[in-house]
Order: structure tokens, then sequence, then C-alpha cells
């Protein structure tokens, strides 16, 4: 059986190749003064971080799950979940991350041929810092019926303001967890159905709602909210209204400190963004020179309208809700996760081979 996520990553990494030409600087404006700064991990994939002062977090998929005291810039710290036979992979092994303090979820995919499906863990989790791990998805295996579909999550998130409530997700299944992601139930879809590229975020400024996109298993994107802690459904996005063609991709969502309803998406036509809590969306807005594809978005957590966007091997910045945008930073390998540091003025990027750190005190104070 070969994994289901197999293919599309391969799409995937073809389509950033094709779109590597449109994702520089169009020679209108200067690249700014920021120049990246080398954090390690070179050998490393880093497709998901996560700062939590004064640690930052780096999934490297296949290879396990590391850290690193910015603070103190200490060696990086393996903490486990490797597992190098899955292949070098954006989509297996550690595929999502939650963080509170020493208490860490670990989203897992080992779903590739050759791994017994009764094997696999869908979620992983330590409540010391990644020194001893166990497995958390109690309730998530026992809601397969096909004998020989893999055990494996996406994403899996807990809520900002009521941590014992989190939400798994794999392709058209949704879970919910009351007791901080130690036991599961299916609250919505149903197993059986083979994954695409599934992501979630919960609303940082809207208490109980959260996003959850990504692609089918047709390369078909999807985009939709959930409130009241992920038991009523919010709004789902019409693609094909908004004139989409079928292939296009959804890669991250972010939101506006200063008015809850300020939704930016980042797609492949440039950036969406909605202003009345997801109903309405204005398309094609602050598209990358070129490509238009926007990979991976993150909000300013104190300053509304500034908004981080990142290409191919481009970060740019937008501080008018991405009306227009700016080259921030040429980064010399591919861009596969960013974070931010509210407090260094900084952000923190995930490449095809290691951690970044870029200022951004020169342009947003």
């Amino acid at each position: 059986m070969k994994p289901p996520f197999k293919m599309k990553s391969l799409y995937l990494s073809l389509l950033w190749t094709t779109l590597a030409v449109g994702c520089s600087d169009t020679g209108t404006e200067p690249f700014t003064s920021a120049v990246p700064e080398f954090l390690g991990l070179e050998s490393k994939l880093v497709t998901k971080l996560v700062y939590d002062k004064p640690y930052l977090y780096a999934g490297t998929a296949a290879n396990g799950l590391w850290r690193r005291d910015l603070d103190r810039m200490t060696n990086w710290e393996y903490l486990g979940l490797a597992d190098t036979s899955l292949g070098n992979w954006s989509n297996v092994g550690v595929v999502d991350l939650d963080i509170r303090g020493d208490d860490i979820l670990v989203s897992y995919n080992s779903a590739v041929a050759g791994v017994d499906p009764k094997t696999a863990i869908g979620i992983w989790r330590s409540t010391d810092g990644g020194r001893v791990w166990f497995r958390s998805d109690s309730g998530i295996p026992e809601t397969i019926t096909d004998p020989g579909e893999f055990n494996a999550i996406s994403a899996c998130r807990r809520s900002p303001n009521q941590p014992d409530i989190a939400i798994a997700r794999y392709a058209a299944a949704t879970y919910r967890s009351t007791d901080a992601g130690y036991h599961w139930n299916l609250i919505s879809g149903r197993r059986g159905i083979i994954g695409g590229d599934d992501h979630m975020r919960w609303h940082p400024f809207q208490p109980g709602e959260y996003w959850a996109w990504g692609s089918s298993s047709v390369f078909q994107p999807y985009l939709g909210a959930a409130k009241d802690y992920g038991l009523s459904g919010k709004v789902g996005v019409d693609f094909f209204k908004l004139g989409f063609p079928s292939d296009q991709i959804v890669s991250d969502v972010a939101f506006d400190s200063g008015d809850p309803n300020v939704i930016h998406v980042a797609t492949s036509r440039g950036l969406m963004t909605s202003r009345d809590g997801g109903y309405n969306w204005v398309v094609g807005k602050a598209a990358v020179p070129n490509s238009g594809y926007v990979g991976f978005l993150v909000e300013h957590r104190s300053i509304s309208g500034v908004l981080f966007l990142s290409g191919y091997t481009s970060i740019y910045y937008s501080i008018d809700h991405g009306e227009t945008m700016h080259v921030l930073a040429d980064m010399p390998r591919v861009v596969e996760s960013i974070a931010i540091d509210e407090d260094g003025k900084r952000l923190l990027i995930g490449s095809a081979k290691g951690v970044y750190s870029v200022s951004f005190a020169s342009v947003v104070n």
C-alpha cells in the first residue's frame, strides 16, 4: 500500500519548483536590510515550528521533534519520535504540534508501506517536556472499521482559552477531546476516506471558533469554520463560486488582532480576505509577483493589520491588512513553515534545510 499522502507531496514539490521564478523581487522595490540568521538543523526538513518562549520547537517530519532555548542559544535538543523509514516526505512522522509548556501533543502519520496499520499511533503525548512519550489517541483507533486503514492524524490543536478542549482531524473525520487530548470522540464526518492535505487552527481572537483547510486526495481545496468549540458548524467556503480551478491550493490561515471578523487565507491565487467572519471573500489580494502563490501566513498578535507572508524563497510583510505587500528578506532555502517571536521582533522560518531567524524590527515597531 502506498502512503496516502505521497502523491500530494510530490505534486506540491513540483508546484513549488514551477513557481520558483515567480517568487522573487520584481525590481520595483529593493530588498530591505533583513538578513536571515541561520539557527541550525541544516540536515532537517522543518515543516512545523512553534515558539513557546524560551523554546523553539521544530517538527522535522520523519526526523522527529527538536527544540532549542533561544534565550540561552543552547544546542538543539532531540526530543524523539524519529522514524526515518517513513521517507523524506513533508507529511509523514511529526506533522503537527500543540505545546503547553511541558505538555506536548504531536499529530503523527506513519501511513507508509510496510507498516502494520494496527501499530500506527495518531497522537503522541509527553507531559514532561519530551523526555517520555505515550500514545494519546484513545477513541480514535476504535472508530476505524476498515482493518487496512491506518490510524493517522493530520492536525491536532487545543483551544487557547479552553485548553481541555481539543480538535483533531484526518481527511473527512473530526475528533473532539474534553480532557486536553487523552480521549477522543468522532463528532463529524467518517473514517475510511483517504486524506489529502489537512490543517486546522483555533481563532485566537474569537473564543470557541476554529478553521480547517487544505485539499482533498484529488487536490480540491476546502476551507471552513466551526464554532461552540467544535459543536456547531459556522461556514464553508465555496471555491467554485469564487472562481477557483479545482486543483488550486489553500495553504494557511491568519487572523487580525484588531477585528476578529477579518480573516486572511493563503492560496495559490494570492491572499484572499474576509471582513465579515468568513461569509464573503475578496480574492487575489497581495499576490506574490508573477506566480501569485502565497505559501504561509502569520499575523502580528498585537498590531492590527500586520501580516507576514511567504512565497517560494522570499518573506513579505504587509502593514495594511494585505492590501500591499513588501519584500522583507530573501531566503536561501524553500520556506516550509513560519512562527513569530513578537518580543524579539523576528520571524522564525522553517526551511527545506534547517531553521532561520529574520528580524522585522526595521519595518514593524
